[in-house]
């Protein structure tokens, strides 16, 4: 592996012209010296998010803006951006998202210590608006773990919330684009085509978990397609999707039968349900519920007992300083060395590496 592969940031978009500049700008913003940002532009030109990108970022030759004939919709303009992409690695961004300045940095310091990887998913910081409403608590979880496909499988096919499943958060070797894991539109439900990509992707190589906040999952101001749908729409999914996961770990894992697994998550949406004041919602739940063996899931999950151990391996981290001298080019011209400051989390040989489960670390 080469110690700066080349790594494209995707980002799909359309008309969301105020939120893309702060995506992009962050994106090129990044510390590290082998990136490229590819903007898939969903709404043909000219525009205003082209005119915008072009006043602001014309001069950065990194920047690459790919327009549309004709509108695509999310799920053919984001593969557009992943085929399109040159990078051996790639990052996708939601246009409404933004990285943190050692984003790329830290993820490739991952997968140099885990070459065999395919996925890096990294933590997320949730705000809506301008206000932090859900930070990335890393705990003594360690920076650096891997965890084999069927794991990895294993615990989204128990995942709660088929939201936690965005984007912005993974990373993807081309390798697995070149093997056909792209986004697909699942029985037209939105939402699904992320989280039925993600469980191909655990399902395609072992996972590198980076257990630190990355970046920003904004939500609020324009929101994305995992954040606007409806409650109904959402219990929806959340049922479908294990019917979709369950085909990727029958044969691979010990997990749950397919229909208690669904009981598990109507009784988990029942009790989200109750707590807003859904009465009808929280009843047609209950009584969809078939299975007994689902209730001491859910006991277990709300006393916050693992219902069963996942086995991942923590990585050691580097204590090696990285070189690295960035010119920008344009508007946002600057130069730096990244050894000009320290991680905002503190130095990274100084995060404990005591592993406990995997979905804690793919998902929480």
């Amino acid at each position: 592996m080469s110690i700066y592969p080349a790594v494209s940031i995707c980002i799909p978009t359309y008309r969301r012209p105020a939120t893309l500049i702060r995506a992009v700008a962050s994106a090129l913003d990044q510390d590290y010296p082998n990136i490229t940002v590819v903007v898939s532009d969903d709404e043909p030109a000219p525009n205003p998010s082209t005119r915008l990108l072009e006043a602001h970022f014309g001069g950065d030759r990194r920047l690459r803006i790919m327009r549309s004939a004709g509108e695509a919709g999310f799920v053919a303009n984001t593969n557009r951006a992943l085929r399109g992409a040159p990078g051996e690695w790639l990052k996708l961004l939601h246009d409404d998202d933004v990285l943190e300045r050692d984003c790329v940095t830290t993820l490739m310091a991952g997968a140099r210590a885990c070459p065999e990887a395919r996925l890096l998913r990294c933590g997320v910081d949730r705000y809506i608006g301008n206000n932090l409403v859900t930070p990335f608590r890393p705990g003594n979880r360690p920076l650096f773990a891997s965890i084999p496909q069927s794991q990895a499988a294993a615990a989204a096919y128990m995942l709660q919330d088929v939201g936690e499943a965005i984007p912005t958060a993974q990373c993807v070797h081309r390798s697995a684009i070149e093997a056909g894991i792209l986004f697909e539109m699942v029985d037209g439900m939105p939402t699904m085509a992320e989280s039925c990509w993600n469980a191909r992707l655990y399902d395609f190589a072992p996972v590198l978990i980076v257990n630190r906040a990355l970046a920003q999952w904004r939500q609020g101001e324009q929101e994305t397609m995992s954040s606007a749908i409806v409650l109904d729409d959402l219990d929806r999914e959340f049922i479908a999707y294990r019917a979709y996961a369950y085909h990727y770990v029958r044969d691979k894992a010990s997990v749950p039968p397919l229909g208690v697994a669904e009981d598990f998550i109507r009784l988990l949406r029942a009790l989200a349900r109750l707590k807003r004041g859904h009465l009808a919602a929280f009843a047609r739940h209950l009584l969809a519920t078939r299975h007994p063996g689902a209730v001491p899931m859910v006991l277990r999950h709300l006393l916050g007992v693992p219902s069963r151990k996942y086995r991942c391996t923590a990585l050691p981290v580097s204590a090696e300083p990285i070189e690295v001298e960035v010119t920008r080019l344009g508007p946002l011209q600057t130069a730096y060395s990244a050894n000009d400051r320290e991680p905002r989390h503190g130095p990274l040989d100084g995060i404990r590496l005591d592993p406990e489960t995997v979905a804690p670390l793919l998902f929480g």
